[in-house]
């Protein structure tokens, strides 16, 4: 999680001093490493009626995933965008 705050924050900060004053940084983080494809209504819908409780990394301060292999047989889905903000 440390690592992928200090990532994030990275990016925010570069938009900030690139973008010009008023710009609303979130919308265009969310734009540029979240989803680029605009937000379609089932993620619009998800975000809107998202908790507080497990969302964002105060969740989970302080997990951080190691060499993790998964054993044959076991089924597992990982998923990475090519924009990602989560580093490699």
């Amino acid at each position: 999680i440390p690592l992928v705050e200090a990532e994030a924050n990275a990016l925010v900060q570069a938009m900030v001093q690139q973008s010009e004053e008023g710009a609303d940084i979130a919308d265009l983080f969310r734009r540029t490493h979240q989803c680029r494809l605009g937000w379609p209504q089932p993620l619009a819908d998800a975000y809107a009626h998202a908790g507080s409780t497990w969302r964002g990394t105060s969740a989970i301060p302080g997990w951080e995933v190691g060499n993790v292999s998964i054993p044959a047989g076991i089924p597992a889905l990982v998923m990475r965008g090519e924009h990602d903000f989560v580093s490699d």
